[in-house]
């Protein structure tokens, strides 16, 4: 049994956070190394894909476990992903930069500048070598390998491997030279040598592996892809509940915060109405005060006095009006504030708490976003692929479509009925109502209790959310 299959077992059998990290030192410089040239260097850009190549590892180990060495499987799906990742214009525009540069490769070495838009076109080709000769290569290129330990690794002898070494630069030169790009074998080697495996950030696989293993605790093993959203248990991207209850809360906590500020700011402010109630009703008496002191100031020695007092106690009552006018047009602008927050965020949300056994999911129709969302756990768990792709709206089956090509509906197939196995009930929580033909669901799936390295029972809750679309009477769901 090989290093990579030995720890992948621990790691799914034992949850060995230990192993999981030594396939991601060994394969994290390969893995990100090949993202960052396909999303033309953006770093962070890099390191999101790299991690989640890694958590697909980890939620996949149990299957994958059985492979004597994964290194082609983590190469093929950092492309896959990678490829998702880079869409339209930019594309397009890595593929023209980078031909005009292979162009030049045969007359003399790729700087680095070059280098960075071949990346792109040279992971295409890779991806349209066989799997033996792939591996192949990556070993003898991507990872620096011997000729004889190419061999052995694949099983075969030092020249075999050289043959299949040698075919496979020649694919690669054949798939270039369709292409327009014209470039000899051995300039193509050493850029391959040289070229396709850069330092990976500081601190990265550390990140790395502690995300895959807690994502991979916490789904149970479930996916992380577009449709799998849906047909793994995952909100746009695998996200667990912790993090689901923290997005529909903090909104509601902020909501909260401002609406108890106001309370308090409207409480002082009638107490200062009622002050200045008070102060108004003074103002009169000690106005009619004022006119009767003028009236008797000869009579009175001490006049000049009283009236420079009462005076005073005028100009006081004056600016505490105006600084209660203030405090009005304030606190008018922090309630028309609080008004338009609270309807950006919570344009109606309404909780649900509804309760579904596993053995209680049936078809329900379309009707309501809920009814929908019963309708595609009833056929996950039935494995009906036809009641599910009814479920989907045109707009995501289309995206999907494009995204996959002909093997959309393998796609699909090889999720039904999905890790539903420790699965027991589905909570639907929430239903936010976005527009007359838009609504976000909030759900979670409870599973049945396991034991933990601790050898305690615990019951895991994935929380999860789906958006549902009005199609003409009917509502289609959609990651």
């Amino acid at each position: 049994m090989t290093d990579d299959a030995a720890e992948l077992r621990q790691y799914a059998r034992e949850g060995s956070e230990e192993a999981f990290a030594r396939l991601v030192a060994r394969y994290l410089p390969l893995v990100y190394s090949a993202a960052l040239r396909q999303v033309g260097e953006d770093e962070q850009l890099a390191k999101d894909i790299a991690q989640a190549v890694f958590i697909a590892l980890a939620h996949k180990a149990g299957s994958l476990c059985r492979r004597e060495f994964i290194m082609g499987w983590l190469y093929t799906t950092t492309r896959n992903i990678a490829v998702k990742a880079v869409r339209g214009d930019r594309r397009r525009q890595a593929r023209e930069q980078a031909a005009a540069a292979m162009q030049e490769l045969h007359s003399h070495p790729a700087d680095e500048a070059e280098w960075r838009e071949v990346g792109p076109l040279l992971d295409e080709a890779m991806a349209c070598l066989g799997q033996t000769d792939r591996n192949a290569v990556l070993l003898r290129f991507f990872q620096g390998k011997d000729l004889k330990t190419v061999g052995a690794t694949l099983g075969i002898s030092e020249d075999a491997a050289r043959m299949r070494v040698n075919r496979a630069l020649e694919s690669l030169r054949g798939w270039l030279r369709q292409r327009g790009v014209v470039v000899s074998a051995a300039v193509l080697g050493t850029a391959l040598a040289s070229e396709t495996i850069g330092a990976v950030p500081v601190g990265l696989a550390a990140t790395i592996t502690s995300t895959a293993v807690a994502s991979a605790a916490a789904t149970g093993g479930a996916a992380a892809s577009i449709l799998k959203v849906l047909l793994m248990t995952k909100l746009k991207i695998g996200i667990v509940s912790a993090v689901i209850v923290a997005g529909v809360v903090t909104p509601w906590v902020i909501q909260r915060q401002v609406q108890n500020k106001l309370r308090e700011e409207n409480q002082a402010l009638r107490v200062r109405a009622e002050q200045v109630d008070s102060l108004l009703v003074e103002n009169s008496r000690l106005s009619n005060l004022v006119a009767q002191a003028e009236t008797l100031a000869p009579a009175r020695e001490d006049a000049p006095a009283e009236l420079l007092r009462l005076r005073g106690e005028v100009g006081r009552l004056r600016q505490q009006e105006s600084e209660f006018k203030k405090l009005q047009t304030d606190n008018r602008r922090l309630q028309k504030a609080a008004a338009s927050t609270g309807a950006a965020e919570h344009p109606n949300t309404e909780d649900l708490n509804i309760q579904l056994p596993k053995d209680a999911w049936a078809f329900a129709g379309y009707d309501t976003p809920e009814a929908a969302l019963q309708t595609v756990m009833w056929a996950r768990r039935e494995g009906d692929l036809k009641s599910l792709m009814t479920s989907l709206s045109p707009a995501f089956i289309e995206k999907a479509q494009k995204a996959w090509g002909d093997k959309f509906e393998d796609e699909i197939k090889s999720e039904l009925p999905g890790n539903l196995d420790r699965t027991t009930e589905c909570r639907i929580l929430k239903k936010e109502m976005v527009s007359d033909s838009e609504a976000k669901l909030f759900y979670a799936l409870v599973e049945k209790p396991q034991a933990f390295g601790d050898g305690e029972m615990r019951t895991k809750s994935l929380g999860c959310g789906v958006t549902a679309r009005r199609v003409g009477q009917e509502w289609k769901l959609e990651p």
